[in-house]
C-alpha cells in the first residue's frame, strides 16, 4: 500500500565540517579556509546577489570580526543566527564555530505549500527524499566537508502498522550513493526520545589517499512512532541539534585524523626503505680503502639528500604523533556529548552511539600509537646513518689533509736544500778571484745549480718518505 512508503514530515538534515585553523597554517592559509566555508552559503548556485557580497573584502571583515579565538562555540551569523533558504523552500543554514572548526547545519524538510508550514506536516512519500538531499547539495555549492560530514533523516510514522526497519531500509536507498548494501553499512540500532535510531556508516576506500575521505558517508534515520503529535517531535529533535552538532564534529575530526595518520603512515613506510637503501649505498662505496675524488663527491652528496629527508622524517612522525593526540581528545569530548544527551530523557541509553567511540578506541587510535613507536626507530638509523656519513667523510679529508701536509713538508725541504747549496755555489764563485784553470765562470756556476737541484730532489723524496711512514 502506498501508505507503507510514507512519512509524516520527513527533514534531512547535513551536519558538515571544515577546518579553521590547520596547525601551523600561515594568515593567508586561514584566510583561505574562512572563504571556502562561506562559498558554501554564498556562492551557491541559488542565490547569486549573495555570490557578489562574497567578493566584498568589507563584508569579508564583517564575518572574520564574527570569530572569536579558539571558543568553544560561537554562532557566526550573530543576531541573525541562521539564514533561511529562498521560498518556497523549506530550509536554513546555521554556521557556528567550534574552536578551531567551521560547522555547518543545514536543514531542508520540503516546500511551503500555500505559504503553510503545515502542510509538510502530511504524510509524504520516501521517493522525494532524494530531491531534498539534492537542494542541500546544491545550497552548500555542491562542496562536501573537508574534515567530514553526517546525515540526519528524521520523520514520524504513519500508523503501527509500518515496520521501522522496512522503512529505514527504504530511506537507505534512496539517500545512501550507490552501490547498496544494508547488512553491510548498518552499525548499530537503538532507542532515543522514542524514536528508533538506524546508524549507517561506508568507511572510504582508501584511508591514506585523504581526498578519499569525501568517499565515507555517515548517514542516521530516526523514526518516530505514530502515538505523538508531530509538534512535540519537531520540538524533541530541535532541542538537541546542536548537541548533535557537537558529537557529530568530534565523530568526524576522529575519522579526518586518522586518514591524515594514514597519509603520513604511507610517507614515512616510503622513507624508510629510502633509508635502508641509502644504508646499503653507503657500504658499498667505503669498502675501499683509497675511494676516488668521485666516490667521495658521492658520500658528500648522500650527506645532503639525508639531512633533507632527517628534516622531512622529523617533521611527518612529529605530525603522526599529534594526530594521535587529535583523535585521543576528540574520543574524550565524544563520551562527553554522549552523556550530555542521555541527560535529555531520562532513562535513555546510547550505547549504540558509544560503539563508534569503542572502535575508534580499540582500532584507530590503538594503530595510529603502534605506527608512531614503530616509524620512530626510522629517526634513530636516520642519525646514524649521518653520523657515520659524516665520520667517513672527515676521515678521508684527514687523510687527504695529512698527505697534502706530507708533500708540501718534503717540497719544503727539497726546495731549501736546493737553495742552500745553489746559494754556496753561487758565493763560492763569487769569492774565487780565478775560475778553475780550463773553466769559465759561467760553466761553473752552472754545473753548481745542477747538483743544487738534484741533492733538492733527492731531499725532498728522503723526507717525503719519512712524514708518511
Amino acid at each position: 500500500m502506498p501508505e507503507r512508503t510514507q512519512l509524516i514530515h520527513p527533514t534531512l538534515d547535513l551536519f558538515l565540517y571544515d577546518i579553521r585553523e590547520g596547525l601551523g597554517q600561515d594568515t593567508q592559509k586561514i584566510d583561505d579556509n574562512r572563504k571556502q566555508f562561506w562559498q558554501r552559503i554564498y556562492s551557491n548556485s541559488q542565490n547569486n546577489s549573495s555570490a557578489k557580497e562574497l567578493q566584498d573584502e568589507n563584508f569579508i571583515a564583517t564575518l572574520k570580526e564574527a570569530e572569536i579565538g579558539e571558543s568553544s562555540f560561537i554562532e557566526l551569523l550573530g543576531s541573525d543566527i541562521i539564514k533561511n533558504f529562498e521560498r518556497p523552500l523549506e530550509g536554513y543554514y546555521y554556521p557556528v564555530q567550534i574552536g578551531d572548526t567551521y560547522a555547518l547545519h543545514v536543514n531542508c524538510s520540503g516546500v511551503y505549500t500555500d505559504g503553510m508550514r503545515q502542510s509538510n506536516y502530511k504524510p509524504q512519500p520516501l521517493k522525494n527524499l532524494p530531491s531534498l538531499q539534492e537542494e542541500i547539495i546544491s545550497h552548500i555549492n555542491k562542496q562536501p566537508g573537508t574534515i567530514g560530514q553526517t546525515w540526519l533523516m528524521w520523520g514520524q510514522l504513519i500508523d503501527s502498522h509500518q515496520n521501522p526497519t522496512q522503512i529505514a531500509l527504504e530511506c537507505y536507498k534512496q539517500l545512501a550513493p550507490a552501490p547498496h548494501n544494508w547488512e553491510r553499512d548498518l552499525k548499530s540500532q537503538g532507542q532515543f526520545l522514542g524514536a528508533t535510531v538506524f546508524e549507517l556508516w561506508r568507511p572510504p576506500s582508501a584511508w591514506s589517499d585523504r581526498e578519499k575521505l569525501v568517499e565515507s558517508y555517515h548517514l542516521l534515520i530516526w523514526l518516530f512512532p505514530p502515538n505523538k503529535s508531530i509538534k512535540s517531535v519537531v520540538d524533541s529533535v530541535t532541542r538537541i541539534y546542536s548537541d548533535l552538532i557537537h558529537l557529530f564534529c568530534y565523530r568526524n575530526k576522529v575519522l579526518w585524523a586518522y586518514s591524515h595518520s594514514c597519509h603520513l603512515k604511507a610517507e614515512l613506510e616510503a622513507d624508510t626503505i629510502l633509508i635502508q637503501n641509502t644504508i646499503r649505498d653507503v657500504s658499498q662505496l667505503t669498502q675501499q680503502k683509497n675511494p676516488s675524488e668521485s666516490q667521495m663527491k658521492g658520500l658528500r652528496e648522500i650527506l645532503t639528500n639525508t639531512l633533507t629527508l632527517l628534516s622531512r622524517y622529523v617533521i611527518n612522525l612529529s605530525d603522526l604523533k599529534t594526530q594521535g593526540r587529535t583523535i585521543e581528545i576528540n574520543l574524550k569530548n565524544y563520551a562527553k556529548g554522549l552523556a550530555i544527551m542521555e541527560k535529555v530523557e531520562e532513562g535513555s541509553n546510547l550505547q549504540f552511539l558509544a560503539a563508534f567511540g569503542k572502535l575508534a578506541t580499540a582500532k584507530y587510535l590503538r594503530q595510529v600509537k603502534m605506527d608512531h613507536a614503530s616509524l620512530s626507530y626510522g629517526l634513530t638509523l636516520l642519525e646514524n646513518l649521518i653520523r657515520t656519513v659524516e665520520g667517513i667523510t672527515a676521515t678521508y679529508q684527514a687523510q687527504s689533509d695529512r698527505a697534502l701536509n706530507s708533500t708540501i713538508a718534503a717540497a719544503s725541504v727539497g726546495l731549501t736544500t736546493s737553495a742552500v747549496l745553489a746559494t754556496t755555489a753561487v758565493a763560492s764563485s763569487v769569492l774565487i778571484v780565478q775560475p778553475p784553470q780550463g773553466k769559465d765562470i759561467v760553466s761553473f756556476q752552472s754545473t753548481a745549480l745542477g747538483i743544487s737541484l738534484l741533492m733538492g730532489a733527492l731531499a725532498s723524496l728522503i723526507a717525503w718518505k719519512i712524514l708518511n711512514r
